[in-house]
């Protein structure tokens, strides 16, 4: 009879340990997740004041200059977390802006851009209603357009 007690005194610990761990790590991952969120709207706010100002390629050079730093983070430190879906997506994306860049992928990237699976077309690729036309003017051309309006299509 004492073993019953000691054992049920045992799981109301190991009960009682877990639901204050969930509670934990809930709140551990709502103050990470509001970092992640506030970072990306104040680059979301300061990106559209620098447009609005008239600074589209500043913003463009920004961006650009901090793609490759994100793709090496992304393929050592967080595609084991990923679906494989998800890694192409985000990587299909950085392939198709570095199609309109004239220096093409930058060196330290190249090796993970060169093992990625090939990227399916668009529909609006598909189409032929990309709002970015893929030529040498490439992505900037879309930032350079009054009000970010499309280019006119050829």
């Amino acid at each position: 009879m004492k073993w019953i007690k000691r054992l049920l005194v045992a799981v109301l610990f190991l009960v009682i340990g877990m639901i204050v761990g969930a509670i934990g790590a809930s709140i551990l991952w709502q103050k990470m997740t509001a970092r992640f969120t506030a970072a990306s709207v104040l680059e979301m706010a300061v990106d559209a004041y620098e447009i609005q100002a008239g600074r589209a390629e500043a913003v463009l050079r920004r961006k650009a200059k901090a793609i490759p730093g994100f793709v090496q983070q992304l393929d050592s430190m967080y595609r084991r977390h990923m679906t494989e879906s998800e890694y192409n997506a985000a990587l299909w994306a950085v392939a198709r802006f570095y199609e309109g860049v004239e220096s093409g992928v930058p060196p330290a990237i190249r090796p993970i851009m060169e093992a990625l699976t090939p990227r399916p077309k668009t529909s609006c690729e598909l189409n032929g209603t990309c709002p970015i036309p893929q030529d040498d003017e490439g992505a900037a051309a879309l930032l350079t357009q009054p009000d970010g309006e499309a280019p006119a299509q050829p």
